[in-house]
């Protein structure tokens, strides 16, 4: 789930946006969390900026938004609303999968986001939860 570190190619560790790739967790925001935020899920790349955070934010009540970027130079990025009324102590699944060239974002198992992100094919990614 995570980069190596002190390796002399770490993308030979990493995987390309090519083929399919996935990660899938239940979470559950606690009432001590601090901040208006929590980042719950993401696709690192090494030599990159993340190409897609997922968060749970204080803001409608608890919603689960997800930032992904829209081109290679990860300077710009789409905002998803996936769900909303999510208040902390609510377990919910988050599924991300990158198959082909397609991120595809899954809350409670129904399709949010079908996003194609050919332009990210240069870069070796890992999950990280």
């Amino acid at each position: 789930l995570c980069k190596p570190d002190g390796v002399s190619n770490p993308d030979r560790y990493n995987w390309k946006i090519t083929g399919t790739n996935r990660v899938n967790g239940q979470y559950k925001i606690g009432t001590s969390t601090t901040g208006s935020k929590v980042v719950i899920q993401q696709i690192h790349a090494y030599d990159a900026p993340p190409l897609v955070k997922i968060l749970w934010e204080t803001s409608s009540g608890g919603r689960i938004r997800a930032l992904v970027k829209t081109d290679a130079s990860g300077n710009n990025e789409q905002s998803y609303t996936m769900a909303t009324g999510i208040p902390t102590g609510t377990k919910f699944w988050v599924k991300t999968t990158v198959k082909d060239g397609y991120l595809k974002l899954y809350y409670n198992g129904v399709k949010k986001v079908d996003h194609k992100i050919n332009y990210w094919s240069n870069y070796g990614n890992y999950f990280k939860a």
